[in-house]
């Protein structure tokens, strides 16, 4: 599960359509011109996870994260449990009895493996 408050912005007056960030984005937020004119590549906001690896890249400056709005953010549950549990129940597998067991076998294995 990945979680970020952050997003990335993109000035097109700042960038060179080096293409950069495109090759760098993993999630493929960024997509280049396909023309073959060197215009600045287009941000998907709905696919950027927010990670920043366009913009440490970035040899102009031209993208920068910005913080996404309070209802934007994805909230991250505080322990692997509770983010099992939570998918689990999203997709109608888990029930609160379920949920026990699986915590029963959890701190089971931590202290076999100590």
């Amino acid at each position: 599960i990945v979680s970020s408050p952050f997003s990335a912005v993109l000035n097109p007056a700042l960038c060179k359509a080096c293409g950069i960030c495109v090759e760098r984005c993993q999630m493929d937020a960024i997509a280049g011109d396909k023309t073959g004119a060197r215009r600045a590549p287009i941000l998907n906001p709905d696919r950027c996870i927010g990670c920043g690896l366009c913009v440490t890249r970035c040899p102009t400056g031209a993208l920068g994260l910005v913080r996404r709005p309070a209802d934007r953010i994805s909230r991250v549950p505080r322990t692997i449990e509770g983010a099992y549990y939570d998918l689990a129940r999203r997709r109608g597998r888990l029930s609160p009895a379920g949920l026990l067991k699986m915590v029963a076998r959890s701190g089971m294995d931590r202290l076999r493996s100590r």
